[in-house]
C-alpha cells in the first residue's frame, strides 16, 4: 500500500515504491556482509583432547607468490619448535603433524616399556 503523501502523482508513487524496494535490497546486502569475511586464518594449533598443551602449529604462508603451509612442533616459544615441513595445503600439514605426534608417542611408549624405573628390563624371569 502506498502512503497518501506519496500519491501526488501516479508516476512519483511508483518511483518511490521502486526506491523503497532498492533500499530493502541494499540493506539486505549490507546486513549479510561482515568484515569477518575479509579475515583469512593464518595460524592453527593442533590439539589432542585431554592433552595439556598443543602438539603442533600450522601457519599459512605465501612464498614466491604461492600459498604454502608450514608445520612445526609446539613449544611455548618459537625457538623451541622443530620444523616438520612445508606443505601445499593445510590438510597435508595437519596429517604430517599428527603422524609426527603419533610416532613420537610410540617411541616414548617403547622406551618406557623397555625400562622400569629407569633401569633396562632383563630378558629372564626372576
Amino acid at each position: 500500500m502506498i502512503p497518501a503523501a506519496w500519491a501526488a502523482t501516479e508516476g512519483a508513487a511508483a518511483a518511490r515504491v521502486e526506491d523503497r524496494t532498492q533500499v530493502r535490497l541494499f540493506s539486505y546486502l549490507v546486513v549479510e556482509w561482515h568484515p569477518r569475511r575479509l579475515v583469512r586464518p593464518v595460524e592453527w594449533v593442533l590439539t589432542v583432547p585431554g592433552h595439556p598443551e598443543p602438539v603442533a602449529v600450522i601457519r599459512r604462508l605465501t612464498l614466491s607468490g604461492r600459498v604454502t603451509f608450514r608445520a612445526v612442533t609446539w613449544a611455548p616459544r618459537s625457538a623451541g619448535r622443530e620444523l616438520i615441513g612445508y606443505f601445499p595445503d593445510g590438510d597435508s600439514a595437519a596429517v604430517a603433524a599428527w603422524r609426527r605426534y603419533v610416532d613420537e608417542n610410540q617411541r616414548q611408549h617403547e622406551r618406557a616399556s623397555r625400562t622400569h624405573g629407569g633401569a633396562e628390563r632383563s630378558g629372564g624371569a626372576a
